[in-house]
């Protein structure tokens, strides 16, 4: 029978039983007590201090599986079923007389291993009373538990974002592997116990936008900021963490995932500046689909079409459409592009409006890595002004070869028509003055005279700066060309003039009289000796009509001159400052007068432009610059 030390120990060591135990006892006689502790279930045996086996209960035996005849040969401590490692047998050598436990393995008779707790109690003159711990069970689950953390370890290790936990007073209790080494660290653990603040070093905001979450128990908190490195690399950092409270809303912790957003920030960046690009470009940007479905376009195709961005928004690029073009020309241009080659050229397309223009359109296929088209980029450049340009140029060069010519001519003519007024003189005085003959010549000396004067208008428009320029008052050479052409034209034209006192320019009067005289002999013939002929003289300081965007320093003197006669009909207004057209009939008219107008003009760094409306008149406008 087991004594009743044992109980004491078996109870004070195994506390979960004490009330088992302790309802079994009660006042049982030694008997009973014996039968009792037989029972247990509690693994017991009692062993001589050499290790012999002395007793036992079913619970021991049950627990190792051995038989009775087993049991009773075998020596506790040096048997082939036990195992203890050398730092447990130190400890039960030193404590020999003494309560230990130690820890050992026991192969079952039949199979498998047992870890085992071994309590030690010693009892005098007898041995050891030894109870059992199984710990199979705690030691599987502990090293399945070990076993689950350290793949979860390992997967968090492996996760390409930062992860960590940190408590109420910003310290951090976890980190993982991606986290530290972001940071420049070699291993999570080195950041254990680091204030966030200081390892992180976030914005002055980030503090206040976490106390805001907190304050108002919001679980999930997000933030965006720039981190620098100690090697001076700058992250963009991303930080989502999920707060957790306790049942009185107070924060416990937070865990987080930090996100190396870097690449997406510049990715951003770049696309920003490339769309700023792409907004603030003079050339007009359209994207399409394979199909031709318009995705995106910039506000220059606006600008050139008038159609906004999202009134071309999933429309067909059709839509530009001029009609103009063939089929043909159209099937081209999608054989080649679809075919991953550019496309390249003019083509006349649509307004909004409905009216027609020229652009040059290059239209490129956008592959991914397999070549496959995804979309099609279009950039496309208004060339109207360009042509504009073209025509004026070359119109330039027509007036240029004009000039050159008819100089030459003009000079030539002027050395024969001087010969023959020589004599023509010559002839006049030897004449009776009353006689046919000296009529005759007479005649022909007025028709050199005006040979001579067509010769100088044309060596005025082929060489207009010629003559020299002085300070002179406008206002006063355009009064007395007036009075000149009032004593000339008939009465049935109505006068009207607002001249005023402008200041002076530099020019030559001949070139002032010639433009006025020019201007209000085109103003008689339009209104065929009958109307209104208006003319004004004032200084502005900004030019109007189609130069009213130009911007300049100095001020002008505008010169305008308004009939009221048949207007100029649309399909000769970009032909009536040629040299040599004229409307009016053979002999009516040399086809100069407007030529040598913009001339000197030009000449002056002046502007002349006209509005005409068929039926109503035309007015001219002479900016010419004050001094």
């Amino acid at each position: 029978m087991l004594p009743i030390a044992v109980l004491k120990y078996v109870l004070k060591s195994n506390v979960m039983l004490t009330r088992v135990i302790k309802n079994s006892l009660g006042n049982k006689s030694g008997k009973e007590e014996n039968l009792i502790f037989s029972s247990l279930p509690v693994p017991l045996v009692q062993i001589s201090f050499e290790g012999q086996v002395l007793s036992y209960n079913q619970s021991f035996q049950a627990l190792l599986g051995f038989s009775s005849e087993t049991l009773a040969s075998l020596n506790f401590f040096n048997n082939p079923y036990r195992i203890v490692d050398s730092s447990n047998q130190l400890v039960f050598d030193d404590k020999k007389e003494q309560d230990v436990t130690i820890e050992s393995y026991w192969r079952k008779a039949e199979s498998g291993f047992l870890y085992i707790k071994e309590h030690y109690r010693p009892i005098k003159g007898v041995g050891y009373c030894v109870y059992l711990e199984n710990e199979t069970e705690k030691r599987r689950l502990r090293r399945s538990l070990e076993i689950t953390e350290e793949k979860f370890r390992f997967v968090i290790d492996q996760v390409p974002v930062g992860i960590y936990r940190i408590i109420t007073t910003g310290e951090i209790v976890f980190a993982n592997q991606y986290l530290a080494q972001l940071l420049g660290y070699k291993s999570g653990e080195e950041l254990q116990g680091k204030m966030a603040r200081e390892l992180f070093r976030y914005p002055p905001e980030y503090d206040q936008l976490l106390h805001s979450a907190i304050k108002i128990k919001q679980p999930t908190f997000r933030h965006e900021f720039v981190h620098m490195t100690d090697d001076g690399r700058e992250l963009w950092l991303e930080d989502t963490a999920h707060i957790f409270y306790d049942t009185s809303d107070e924060m416990l912790f937070y865990d987080g995932i930090i996100q190396n957003i870097t690449e997406k920030k510049r990715i951003e960046n770049d696309i920003k500046r490339l769309l700023t690009a792409f907004t603030q470009i003079s050339e007009a940007i359209v994207i399409t689909d394979t199909r031709g479905y318009i995705i995106y376009s910039n506000p220059a195709l606006e600008r050139m079409t008038g159609y906004t961005a999202s009134e071309l928004y999933g429309k067909n690029m059709s839509i530009f459409r001029s009609g103009v073009h063939s089929k043909d020309f159209y099937r081209n241009m999608w054989t080649n592009i679809l075919h991953g080659v550019n496309w390249e050229g003019t083509i006349i397309n649509k307004r909004k409006g409905g009216d027609l223009y020229t652009e040059y359109m290059v239209i490129t296929p956008v592959k991914n890595d397999a070549g496959q088209i995804l979309n099609f980029v279009a950039v496309k450049r208004d060339m109207s002004e360009v042509l504009k340009l073209e025509d004026k140029l070359r119109h330039s060069q027509k007036l240029q070869a004009i000039g050159t010519l008819a100089g030459g001519i003009a000079h030539d003519f002027n050395n024969i028509l001087m010969g023959m007024q020589i004599y023509t003189e010559v002839l006049l005085k030897r004449l009776m003055p009353q006689s046919f003959e000296h009529e005759i010549v007479g005649k022909i000396y007025e028709s050199q005279n005006r040979g001579k004067e067509l010769i100088q208008q044309i060596l005025s428009f082929s060489r207009p700066g010629s003559e020299e320029k002085a300070p002179l008052t406008i206002h006063t050479i355009v009064k007395e060309t007036l009075k000149l052409i009032k004593n000339t034209f008939p009465t049935t034209i109505t006068f009207k003039e607002s001249i005023e006192d402008c200041g002076q320019i530099l020019g030559n009067p001949t070139h002032i009289h010639q433009i006025v005289m020019n201007l209000c002999t085109n103003a008689h013939d339009a209104m065929q000796g009958h109307g209104t002929l208006t003319i004004e003289l004032k200084r502005k300081n900004q030019l109007s009509g189609p130069y009213r965007d130009i911007h300049s320093s100095h001020e002008w003197i505008c010169l305008t001159v308004k009939d009221t006669g048949c207007g100029i009909d649309e399909k000769i207004r970009n032909r009536i400052f040629d040299p040599f057209f004229t409307t009016k009939q053979v002999g009516e008219g040399t086809g100069l007068g407007l030529s040598i107008v913009q001339g000197i003009v030009k000449d002056y760094g002046g502007k002349i432009f006209f509005d005409s409306k068929v039926g109503e008149g035309t007015t001219f406008y002479v900016y010419l610059p004050a001094r």
